[in-house]
């Protein structure tokens, strides 16, 4: 059984990390959350990360696709080049206020990707990606 112990939240909004922050403290107070509002610097982590003998990543990430300069599809792009050196998987969520019909397919093509989830975070929410992550 598998336990989410730490989460990464990638979204240029200081108020959406705030909340999302807050719902996963309420959900579970011993989830380790790291929050960027600069996707370039959470790349750069992750890069980091992929380079080390023992590396400290995420279970999950929470991605926001609308962003300026690096947006969430250009992010995945860079993302798909470094799973070959991470040790471990990580589930990939799009969290997200975009309901277009075109992202949604887009996102499909991205085998990484877990689910396509709307803003804001919800306790609901993390119960099912619990239940997921843990089966």
């Amino acid at each position: 059984m598998r336990l989410i112990q730490n989460i990464m939240i990638i979204d240029d909004d200081p108020v959406n990390n705030i909340i999302a922050r807050h719902t996963i403290r309420h959900f579970d107070s011993n989830i380790v959350i790291d929050d960027y509002s600069d996707p370039e610097r959470a790349l750069k982590f992750l890069e980091d990360q992929s380079k080390n003998r023992v590396q400290k990543l995420p279970d999950i990430i929470f991605l926001d696709l609308n962003m300026p300069l690096v947006d969430g599809w250009t992010f995945l792009e860079a993302y798909k080049n470094l799973l070959p050196f991470f040790n471990k998987d990580i589930e990939m969520y799009l969290l997200t206020s975009s309901c277009s019909q075109k992202d949604m397919q887009r996102a499909k093509t991205f085998p990484v990707i877990s689910n396509y989830i709307y803003k804001p975070l919800n306790i609901n929410t993390l119960e099912k990606i619990r239940k997921e992550f843990s089966a």
